[in-house]
């Protein structure tokens, strides 16, 4: 009978789980924070990048860096795109200058996407944290982790 008791009442085995969900959970939450600021900061650089792109310099840029020509900050209309990756930027008889509306069309398709994936991931992780935590909460209500609450004093077992 000692032996049945000591089985059923052995929570070792859930403590150790207990454990090991709780740093998931924490490793998780750390995940969750340094990507929702990810996600911050491309937002935030999304808006600096197109600012630029369509050509309105904003407040910060004004105060804060020296004037340079727009051909040699690379914002030329003729200047590195994607379809001149080479920046060569040279209208030929098959390849046309690509144009600022262009450059910022294709910018914000491939933000949207990246911004897309990040919210994606953030996403994930807290499906994760809310798994890792009905989890827990599973192996908290186990019946062997119940009956050694509840019987304990029953049982005379001491503590």
């Amino acid at each position: 009978m000692a032996d049945l008791q000591d089985t059923v009442l052995d929570i070792h085995v859930e403590g150790k789980l207990q454990n090991e969900i709780k740093d998931i959970i924490e490793e998780l939450d750390i995940m969750l924070f340094i990507s929702k600021r990810q996600g911050d900061v491309l937002e935030e650089f999304i808006r600096n990048a197109k600012t630029i792109l369509k050509g309105v310099p904003n407040e910060e840029s004004k105060s804060n860096t020296p004037s340079a020509s727009r051909e040699s900050s690379g914002l030329a209309d003729s200047a590195n795109t994607p379809a001149d990756p080479k920046g060569k930027g040279k209208a030929t008889a098959d390849r046309a200058p690509i144009s600022r509306q262009e450059k910022l069309r294709w910018f914000e398709g491939n933000a949207k996407d990246l911004v897309r994936k990040v919210r994606r991931h953030v996403d994930e992780l807290a499906l994760l944290k809310r798994s890792a935590e009905c989890t827990s909460a599973s192996v908290r209500h186990t019946w062997p982790t119940v009956i050694y609450h509840a019987n304990k004093a029953d049982l005379g077992v001491n503590s």
